[in-house]
Order: structure tokens, then sequence, then C-alpha cells
């Protein structure tokens, strides 16, 4: 007899082991609060039955309604229940079609990293935005249903027209293949659609029985075609692929499990019908996994350095490997509570000039990882050098990424990318230097602000490549080999909120080369001089903690337990409201987003019927 597969919150057990034999997940529907442990669509399609599953245990029945495109859509979101995301994983789940569906063609269960974003519904996700590789059925009125994967992948939809920036995944691709030939591709296909990729003869099920269905997935190396598809249905393995392509970044993971009874397009579910569906399981790579333990390997704590003015506070992240460990608790402390102070959350607030270290460790193996705290008085200028984070040259079409940045007019760029995000103050001054190394020349060279951060050193090319939206700086020299040469930037051209990238180019003279990052000479630098004005935080006291302040879009603000306050009200020097907003007390954690407004000086006040807070903070 077949097991079948049901979606009931009885039985959650997730016992985090080792990758390689981890039980992520099991349900075997025998409770009626199941839905309590998905992300559902069409839940009035969605019975539960105590007794009629495989060997009398719950099950989910499914409606696949008549005149309607639903079934619906049951997910299990591995970073929501998990805290991770897989690149590998088996699905096991038990199915019995009724002899009532002999009408439906439609989507079943399977994998999806779609991120709610692309790689489904006609939205291809070209390797970058999303992708999805569930089954399909049909019946068909046949005696038995037939299934396949329906898959997209980075060669869906390959002939797009090329569209950057868009986010019109139907009509074009807004992220360039970097192949020749995607025609050549495994499976490359000219619809909007998933492809369709047959489990064969040993796929096919009888209705009115139940099936065991085994599924594994492995994402392939991002812009490689070795992912794999494997399916076994009763023990037998029924089909596999292993040449499939669904991703070019390793952003794109198993963003969750995805049972979806659905008929797409313009057609509607003829008539109406059932199927059953129990016993659902989840695991890593080499087995269903046993429950265990999984010790703390290490920590890592980010940024690795900060910069903050007296009186400003921001978060520090803790990271805890592996993902699946069982205890992830960290404690936090300064190495001089006189300078900057660290809460239980990780909130690091500045105290006086001078320098802290700030170390997270773990409860589960006393792992450490450090951060260090660089506190400056207000008003004070800083000088900071910074090596850039990437940094190439392109001559003509030909990426170019070692120990030199080689300029020559009309025919060879340099790139330069640096993170200015560890910067808190105003800038007042911008020098970039540059030593010449290997082949001197003459003439313009200019430095341009680049439109686009969308590039690395290994992957920069004409069609990601930034294009220069001013010249910030210039210089008119003999370049000999051996001299560091300066050239003034525009200030008012550069922001502290994120990265930037540069330009070199040359506009006349002879060509030149300068040391790259990569170089043992002195790599590409810049200098930039920053006024530390001064920003008011938080009250000193344990009952708000407000960050980041200096702000930029969003402020987050914690509060203790039982707190006081019922409302709480954003305004500026001038008195004018931005957010007002009643609070419970038992809200314990505020986020005011997209905050849209300009720089300068603002006030948070929290109002309760025998207290008030005023937290003055400052937006950048």
């Amino acid at each position: 007899m077949k097991k079948s597969l049901n979606l009931s919150y009885v039985l959650l057990i997730f016992f985090p082991i080792t990758i390689q034999a981890q039980l992520y997940w099991k349900d075997s529907f025998s409770s009626s609060n199941w839905k309590n442990n998905y992300d559902m669509s069409a839940e009035q399609n969605f019975r539960h039955i105590p007794n009629g599953g495989v060997d009398g245990n719950g099950c989910v029945e499914v409606s696949v309604v008549k005149n309607t495109h639903h079934g619906g859509s049951i997910k299990y979101l591995f970073k929501e229940k998990l805290g991770f995301e897989p690149e590998e994983v088996y699905a096991e789940y038990s199915v019995k079609y009724d002899s009532d569906m002999r009408e439906y063609g439609g989507k079943a269960p399977g994998f999806s990293g779609t991120y709610d974003r692309a790689g489904w519904g006609n939205r291809p996700g070209y390797g970058k935005a999303g992708w999805s590789a569930r089954g399909t059925i049909n019946c068909d009125n046949q005696p038995y249903t037939t299934n396949r994967w329906y898959v997209y992948h980075t060669y869906t939809n390959y002939d797009a027209p090329n569209c950057p920036g868009s986010n019109n995944y139907r009509n074009c691709n807004p992220f360039p293949y970097d192949v020749s030939n995607p025609r050549s591709q495994p499976h490359a296909s000219t619809k909007t659609w998933g492809s369709g990729l047959n489990w064969g003869n040993k796929g096919d099920m009888q209705f009115n029985e139940w099936y065991d269905v085994k599924q594994y997935i492995k994402l392939n190396t991002p812009g490689q075609n070795n992912g794999i598809l494997r399916v076994w249905v009763n023990g037998q393995l029924a089909n596999q692929y292993t040449n499939i392509n669904f991703r070019r970044t390793d952003e794109l993971k198993v963003f969750a499990y995805w049972f979806n009874y659905y008929n797409g397009g313009s057609n509607t579910i003829r008539e109406t019908g059932h199927l059953r569906i129990d016993n659902f399981k989840l695991y890593g790579p080499d087995g269903d996994g046993e429950p265990s333990q999984v010790a703390v390997t290490g920590v890592s704590l980010s940024p690795e350095s900060i910069n903050l003015n007296v009186e400003n506070t921001t978060n520090l992240n803790a990271s805890v490997s592996p993902n699946n460990a069982t205890n992830k608790s960290v404690t936090w402390s300064s190495s001089n509570t006189s300078v900057a102070t660290v809460s239980d959350s990780g909130i690091v607030s500045a105290i006086a000039r001078g320098t802290a270290i700030i170390t997270v460790t773990t409860i589960d193996g006393s792992k450490t990882d450090t951060s260090t705290v660089n506190v400056t008085d207000p008003d004070e200028e800083v000088t900071v050098t910074l090596s850039p984070i990437q940094d190439a040259y392109l001559q003509g079409s030909t990426r170019n990424n070692n120990t030199l940045i080689r300029v020559e007019k009309d025919n060879r760029l340099g790139y330069l990318k640096y993170d200015l995000s560890t910067i808190s103050g105003s800038i007042i001054s911008a020098k970039l230097k540059l030593k010449c190394i290997g082949d001197r020349g003459n003439g313009i060279v200019n430095i341009g602000l680049g439109n686009t951060n969308n590039w690395t050193e290994n992957n920069i090319s004409n069609s990601n490549k930034p294009t220069s939206t001013a010249v910030i700086g210039s210089l008119n020299s003999n370049y000999s080999i051996g001299t560091t040469y300066t050239w003034n930037l525009e200030t008012n051209a550069l922001t502290n909120d994120g990265k930037i990238s540069l330009i070199i180019t040359q506009t006349r003279g002879n060509d030149i080369a300068f040391a790259s990052k990569e170089n043992s000479a002195t790599a590409p630098q810049l200098q930039i001089t920053y006024v530390s004005g001064r920003r008011t935080a938080i009250p000193d006291t344990k009952e708000i903690e407000v960050y980041p302040n200096p702000f930029t879009s969003s402020v987050t603000l914690t509060l203790k337990d039982n707190h006081d306050f019922d409302t709480l009200e954003l305004y500026g020097l001038n008195g004018k409201s931005y957010v007002s907003k009643t609070i419970n007390n038992s809200d314990k954690k505020l986020v005011l987003e997209d905050l849209h407004i300009r720089k300068g000086l603002y006030f948070i006040k929290l109002t309760g019927k025998n207290t008030s807070r005023t937290i003055r903070l400052m937006k950048n």
C-alpha cells in the first residue's frame, strides 16, 4: 500500500544534526492545526481529514475547483522556519489522486526559489531573480496521471531583449547573459513559462491509490550547468536530470517547498476533483536524520570595525556557524566601557573619544569574534585612507584583473570600487592617489563617478560596467614610474551611505599603467577627510534603545517589557510632525521605515499616562 502526504501541524521535527543527515521537517497531518506551519493561499480548498490518510492517520484533502484556477498553495518557507536556506534537499510525501481528477492538468508539488519575485507565473528569473522546479500532472481523460517537472531556469525565455534595471521579467531580461550563445544551453527555451521535464513511465500513477514520492534537488554552482533533479516513485528512480542551470548567483537558494495545485494560463479547471497528501518530510543529503545536537563551530561579527561619534549608536550583527547550530545564543562585552558600551542585543553606544573592542562569545563552545569601535569627538576632522574592494580595467571588451590598471585614450579604461559606509560625518576632502608602475606616459587623466556598483573585478564587462555621470577630478601630467600622483576630487558628488565606483579615463597623451590593489606597490588609495558632527542619541537608560543613529531611511526602537508608552511621534526642529502612531505596552520593537525626510536633527517623543521620553537623532 502506498503512503500519503499530509500537511498537518502535529509533528514539527526540527532536530538539526549534521548536514549529511539532517531531518528538517516532518508532518503527518495528524493535527487539525496543521495550517499554522505553512504559508498558504486558497485555504478554503484544503480540508483536514482525521482518519483519511495512509494507515488511517490524518491527511489533507485538496479540492481543485471547477471554473477556477485553484487548487491552492502550501509553502514551507525554509528561512522563516529553520533560519537558513539549503542548496541541496530531499522532499518526501504521499499522494492519492481520486478518479474525479480525470479532467485536471496543472501544477503539482516541487521546489521553489522564487522569493515571490520571479521564476514562476510567466516571469522568468534569468538565473538572477528566481527559479522553480515544481511538478505538473496531466490526467486528461486517461485512467492514470502522468508527471513531469515544470522548471523555470536560467535559460527560460533566453531570447528576450536585454533591459538592465527593469523588473519586467516577462518581456525582457534585466540580467544580460555572460555566455555567447544561450540558445545552446541545456533546456534553453524561448517561452516565458517553465520547461517540462518528464518523469517517465515509472512516474505514472493510477487513480484511488496511494503513492510515495521522493524528490531531490541540488542547485548548480552559480553559472554552471550542473544542477540536479531526481525523483523516485514507490522507491524506484523514475528519472533524473544532471545538467540544469537554475541560477547565476549564490544569493538564490531553495526558498520553499511548494505544494502548488494550480491550472495556469487562460484556461480554468474543467471539473472539480480531489486528491490527498500525507507524510510530508524534508531532510538534508544522505539520509533522513536522527535527532542530535549540532555544535557551534564559530561566530562572525560584522562590521569588523565601525566609526562612531560620541552619543551615537549602531548595531553589530553576529552570525553563528553552522546555520543549523542547536544553541546560537551569544553574550557581548566591551574592552573599554568608558569609550563604548554594548547591549545584550549587540547595540553599541559611543560614550567618549577613544577605541574599544567589542567581543561576541557563543554560549556553546565559547567561540569569539571582535569588532573595533573608534569613537570621535563632535566636529573633529577625521582622515581615513581606503583601499579599493574591487579594481580592474577593460581593454576593448577584454577584462583584465591583474597587478596593473592600464589607461589609454579610446582603448583602456580603469575601474575602482570603494566602500564608504564606515564614514560617519560630512566629507570635506577627497583625494585619489595612484602610483605609476610598469609603463610611464603623459597627458590628461580624468576621474569619473560611476552610475552603478553592479560589477566586480571578476565579472566586469561592457554590459555591466559603470558609466561616468560626472568628472570629479582631472590631472594633466608627465607620469614617471615609481611616482604617486594625486587627484583632488569634488566632494559634493560623494556620499557616505554605501559603495562608489570611480572610472579612470585618459583623454589625451600616451598610455599609462598604475598599480592595482594586487600589486606589491602602493594600491590605489582614496583618502577621505570628514567632519564627525555631533549627534545626540537616546537618554542614558535601559528603557529605550534606538538604532542606527544617525539613520538613513529607517529607525528601530526597542522598549522594555510592560512600558507605559501609548503614543509615538517623530517631528522636526520646526515642530512639523512626520510620524504619529498609537502603541501598546506589549510592543517591544518598533520600526519606522521609509523615512524620506531631509537631512538634519529630529526628535522622537514617546508619551504615556505618567511618563514621557524625548530622543534626539540625526538624519544623514
